[in-house]
């Protein structure tokens, strides 16, 4: 069974993975998020592949290492290796081995779409936020906020939940970018192209309005001559 399900898994094309979960794990030092991507939302849902996704996160805070950056991408994940305690899937694989088997016991294809570590500041705290989160630790969008205290006697808690909602904030507010520099110039012509076209139909919008307050007394804009 597991074989035919390795088979079905490996011979779907990977445009399918319509589908991800995003994994947040987090210790005092550092938090690290894990994307999972799958086919479909059944196995999304599904309990075994949201215990892969938070192992893969919390693999990472094993690793010894300097602090290099505030964020930093995680490279070459799939040969960390990681100690699986679940009942249908344990014992100790690399990330990769872990995977192809997690697809076949799914019969569908499974890929690490990326994952990346953010350090906690010398003098702050890190807050995290999960949105749509089926069980703690994953969720389809989270938020990850860093914040410096000026006062290092201050209590964290505070500063904690403050940077929590300030995430969740974010995340509602869905930016797609956080910086100025980070703009792409397609995304710049794109709304280049909408202002312009909004600059067109100006004119004959406001000539509508006018045409509707004048003769529609229903209108929310009606006026009185």
């Amino acid at each position: 069974m597991i074989e035919m399900g390795f088979t079905r898994g490996v011979k779907r094309p990977t445009e399918m993975l319509s589908e991800s979960l995003l994994a947040l794990a987090q210790n005092k030092e550092k938090a690290v998020v894990v994307e999972l991507n799958c086919e479909t939302n059944f196995v999304a849902r599904n309990e075994i592949f949201q215990y892969m996704a938070l192992s893969l996160a919390k693999s990472p805070l094993l690793l010894e290492g300097s602090k290099q950056s505030s964020c930093t991408m995680l490279v070459a994940p799939e040969c960390l290796e990681m100690n699986l305690e679940h009942p249908k899937l344990n014992g100790e694989k690399t990330v990769q081995n872990a995977i192809t088997v997690l697809a076949a016991m799914t019969g569908e294809n499974v890929k690490l779409g990326g994952a990346f570590t953010m350090f906690v500041p010398s003098y702050g705290v890190l807050s995290t936020y999960l949105h749509q989160s089926p069980q703690p630790g994953v969720g389809h969008i989270t938020g990850l906020l860093s914040l410096e205290v000026e006062d290092q006697n201050a209590p964290r808690d505070a500063a904690q939940r403050v940077g929590s909602e300030i995430a969740m904030h974010v995340v509602a507010a869905k930016p797609l970018f956080l910086a100025k520099e980070d703009v792409s110039s397609d995304a710049l012509g794109h709304e280049h192209e909408i202002l312009k076209s909004q600059e067109y139909m100006l004119p004959d919008l406001q000539e509508g309005q006018e045409k509707m307050s004048k003769n529609d007394p229903s209108s929310s804009i009606y006026m009185e001559d």
